[in-house]
């Protein structure tokens, strides 16, 4: 062979050699591993109101009654067990006092029964400009790109009522106009004065006005017909569907799905009924979800249906799901990821050491140790009603720390974000032992992947991008979070912050909306709770469209 030859043989093999080695680092894990980086957008925040580069309370012209209105139930301490507020509203402001959840009220009869049908409703009035905070709204699910936006949004007004609301922003979520309420629990049921809510007005309804009847030993208010006399109902409550979200399946049915918290003879289980065992409610949208369309929630019924003798369609193989963090847009089967929710299991499948005990510090300071186990998985569809479950995911929660600092609880809702380098990033709401609940509220965080199946928190609990009020462990000494969060915390999400929908509003920015709480529960402070809000996020690396 002569040199020529040889030489450039040797030159081909140099050539394929380099391409080869190029093409294995672009794919080594070194390169594939990098973690994107959140900061918030300060010009964007402060633009958008708020005095310190975080979040904003989101505001609503329309649709239902808010808190801004005056109150659902009782405000000032006296003999019916009322609570005084302990903070005024996200404004500052305390509420209306005159104007309340339904004017006139029930009318209050001599045995102590209460004839509904002679209260009317309050509605938040449909301004030009927004001027009501988003409350008693939580649990969001939000659709769209840059600021024109499409939300689902659980609207409950504590013990009195519960229904799915939708609205749309044209300005990233910072504010909302109401469109289309839906399957509401308590239609037309009012309290009977303002220091009641429908809980305490309601232990009996009786008179030819009642429309409800009631399943021995279930005590949610049943909406559907009975005869003209009448018969009793237990009381109203708040336990309805919520926790909405939208699905476009495979087959091109789009679908809201909705957590039943009835209680159900048909599961077999109470107190809490189908919650987590018969799986989630689908209601097929008859309408193409484009942000500002008058009716989005077309084909869902006007009030929430029987769920104690008629079930309703359901999700097939989802195993106990508690709702669906994410979707992966463009897979077929359609793949979600879900939160199974396995209620009151802890005790029988963990050991004593791995149970939570009641906290010793904190918001939840002496409450009754959560029980729940919950495991996050994957699932696939081709039809949005019937999932193949395809098992569970690591590294986002470990159902066995008792660690304050751990993540034991993840939220049923979430954003998954696409990224470079063939990587997922995930908005997470977690909690763990100290919060004494299960629906994962103490802080939202961010996880990363390659395969949607093995996670890698970047942020957690102690260095996160939203959290409660700090806490400190008295005995350790040890300070949740240990970094300040990367959002400053309001008033309004002090106790609870959860829910984070993480819309794309540029190549390296997002409008985060989430659900908080300036009480751990409602019963705690009637004048302000359940509020939406937003704060804008930068992201280090590109944001790539599914």
């Amino acid at each position: 062979m002569c040199v020529e030859n040889i030489t450039s043989m040797k030159k081909i093999l140099f050539l394929a050699t380099s391409i080869l080695l190029s093409a294995a680092v672009a794919d080594s894990p070194v390169l594939a591993q990098t973690t994107n980086t959140w900061t918030a957008d300060n010009a964007a925040n402060t633009s958008d109101g708020s005095t310190d580069n975080g979040a904003v309370a989101s505001k609503i012209t329309g649709g239902p009654w808010t808190l801004d209105q005056g109150p659902a139930g009782p405000i000032s301490s006296n003999a019916n067990n009322n609570i005084t507020p302990t903070t005024p509203l996200p404004s500052g402001d305390s509420p209306n006092p005159s104007t309340h959840y339904c004017s006139p009220y029930a009318t209050e009869l001599a045995n102590s029964t209460y004839e509904e049908g002679s209260g009317t409703y309050v509605v938040n009035p449909a301004t030009s400009t927004a001027t009501n905070y988003m409350q008693p709204y939580y649990y969001e699910y939000v659709a769209g790109s840059g600021s024109n936006l499409q939300g689902y949004f659980d609207y409950r007004p504590k013990d009195n009522d519960e229904a799915i609301v939708a609205a749309y922003s044209t300005n990233a979520g910072l504010t909302w106009t109401f469109q289309q309420e839906v399957l509401e629990l308590n239609p037309g049921l009012c309290p009977s004065g303002a220091s009641k809510t429908n809980e305490k007005t309601y232990p009996a309804v009786t008179g030819t006005n009642n429309p409800y009847t009631y399943v021995t030993g279930y005590d949610d208010l049943l909406n559907f017909p009975t005869d003209a006399s009448g018969s009793g109902s237990p009381g109203a409550t708040d336990d309805g569907q919520g926790h909405p979200n939208v699905l476009t399946a495979p087959n091109g049915n789009t679908y809201l799905y909705t957590l039943d918290r009835s209680e159900n003879p048909q599961d077999g289980n109470t107190p809490d009924g189908p919650v987590d065992y018969l799986g989630l409610v689908v209601h097929q949208l008859s309408t193409p979800q484009t942000p500002g369309i008058s009716s989005p929630l077309a084909g869902v019924p006007v009030s929430s249906p029987d769920t104690v003798t008629n079930k309703g369609t359901r999700t097939n193989g989802l195993l106990n799901p508690d709702g669906i963090i994410a979707s992966v847009p463009g897979t077929n089967p359609l793949i979600v990821i879900y939160v199974q929710k396995q209620l009151g299991q802890d005790p029988n499948l963990l050991p004593n050491s791995e149970l939570c005990t009641s906290p010793t510090f904190g918001f939840q300071k002496n409450a009754t140790p959560n029980t729940d186990y919950v495991t996050v998985r994957l699932a696939r569809t081709s039809d949005g009603i019937n999932f193949t479950d395809m098992g569970p995911v690591t590294g986002l929660n470990d159902q066995t720390t008792t660690s304050e600092t751990g993540v034991r609880y993840i939220a049923s809702i979430g954003t998954l974000l696409r990224l470079p380098n063939n990587r997922y990033g995930l908005f997470f709401a977690g909690g763990n032992c100290i919060d004494a609940d299960s629906d994962s509220f103490h802080f939202i965080g961010y996880a990363e992947s390659s395969n949607l199946r093995t996670w890698t928190i970047v942020n957690g609990i102690n260095n996160p991008i939203v959290s409660v009020g700090t806490e400190t462990d008295p005995n350790t000494n040890v300070t949740i979070p240990s970094t300040p969060a990367l959002i400053p915390t309001e008033q309004w999400f002090e106790e609870r912050a959860y829910a984070p929908n993480a819309i794309v509003t540029g190549p390296h920015e997002v409008s985060l909306i989430f659900s908080g709480y300036n009480t751990d529960s409602p019963k705690d402070n009637y004048a302000n709770y359940r509020t939406i809000g937003q704060v804008y996020l930068k992201s280090s690396l590109q944001l790539l469209p599914f």
